[in-house]
């Protein structure tokens, strides 16, 4: 910030001190803290380049955040336990094992294609999300016939000679539902509980 010229490297560089100095970074897990110095670069970079392009308005000015809503984990810092319902943050701040709720099967992935490991806070509580390295192949065999698309007011969108796919109308319906809700409601005595 007191400084022109600054890049992703001069910030990966001062998060390295930064953990010399302060006790809370050097708690934290060296990747958790290479994520934030860089997200910090972009978002200094960013400025930057609105900067540079002469653009009216407001430029995006990098904030300093008070209280930090998610921490990144790459590769070390936190540990999935084998039955995949639990994972261990590892790094100096305590947070413990955190139980895993949901229908997601990530104990079916290896541990070395879980490349991140998100923890988020949420008004609900918390959340993790899992950045999964799939290998996902959809094999396309070319049929030699072609196809063209028009897309139209009375229908959706006609797919050359095939198929007409029609208009859902999604306004005009929700537009009847609500009319007939206006109705039921103004049947509903003033201040009472089924008027809420």
């Amino acid at each position: 910030m007191d400084t022109r010229g600054i890049g992703r490297p001069d910030v990966q560089a001062l998060c390295s001190r930064l953990a010399e100095t302060f006790l809370f970074a050097a708690r934290l897990d060296a990747m958790a803290r290479q994520a934030a110095a860089d997200r910090a670069g972009k978002a200094i970079a960013r400025f930057d380049a609105q900067c540079r392009s002469g653009k009216p308005g407001r430029k995006g000015y990098p904030c300093l955040q008070r209280d930090i809503r998610s921490i990144a984990y790459q590769t070390a810092g936190r540990r999935l336990e084998a039955d995949g319902r639990r994972i261990t943050c590892t790094d100096g701040h305590g947070s413990g094992t955190l139980r895993r709720i949901g229908t997601g099967c990530i104990e079916t992935f290896r541990v070395r294609h879980i490349k991140r490991v998100r923890l988020l806070t949420r008004a609900d509580g918390y959340s993790v999300q899992f950045a999964v390295q799939a290998d996902r192949e959809l094999p396309h065999e070319p049929t030699g016939a072609r196809l063209g698309i028009d897309l139209g007011e009375l229908l959706l969108h006609r797919l050359g000679r095939l198929r007409t796919v029609p208009h859902r109308r999604f306004l005009r319906a929700s537009e009847t539902k609500l009319k007939h809700l206006h109705r039921r409601v103004s049947t509903k005595q003033r201040r009472s509980k089924h008027r809420k």
